[in-house]
């Protein structure tokens, strides 16, 4: 699942200022705390692949997501999907 995110975070990298998701429901304070548990790699297994499946139906809070991952790389971490440039180490 790390890797999924570090795959996010390069995307986000490279494409910053050009996605944009389009008009949809919002989704609810529920879902946002599932939000920041799955970016945070808190999430259950089981509520992860459901709240995954339901991402098909809602691309547009990929955004959300993604605004997660961000607020969880500090500046100067190195944080990549789970990793830091220690990890090797």
């Amino acid at each position: 699942m790390n890797n999924e995110f570090g795959i996010l975070a390069d995307f986000l990298d490279h494409t910053e200022g050009e996605v944009e998701g389009r008009g949809a429901d919002a989704p609810t304070e529920n879902l946002r705390q599932q939000f920041r548990q799955l970016a945070g790699g808190q999430l259950p297994a089981a509520e992860r692949d459901r709240l995954l499946a339901e991402l098909a139906h809602h691309p547009d809070w990929v955004a959300d997501i993604a605004e997660q991952v961000r607020s969880l790389r500090a500046p100067g971490t190195g944080f990549r999907g789970g990793r830091s440039d220690r990890s090797g180490l």
